[in-house]
């Protein structure tokens, strides 16, 4: 786990940017036969929006 602090602007482009990836994913997550799979990017992107939301960048 990694993280990086980010500045006002990058912290607002980096939540919308995380924002859209989980809107894709709970849409992917209707159609897939696999659900565990995408539950963990749904998991990692949640994660993503509560560090993002205070300022950090989070990355494997």
């Amino acid at each position: 786990m990694m993280l990086k602090k980010l500045t006002t602007e990058q912290k607002m482009d980096y939540l919308a940017h995380q924002r859209r990836i989980l809107h894709k994913l709970r849409q992917e997550m209707e159609y897939t036969r696999n659900p565990s799979a995408v539950q963990q990017y749904i998991d990692f992107a949640r994660l993503s929006i509560i560090c993002a939301k205070r300022g950090y960048m989070y990355s494997n």
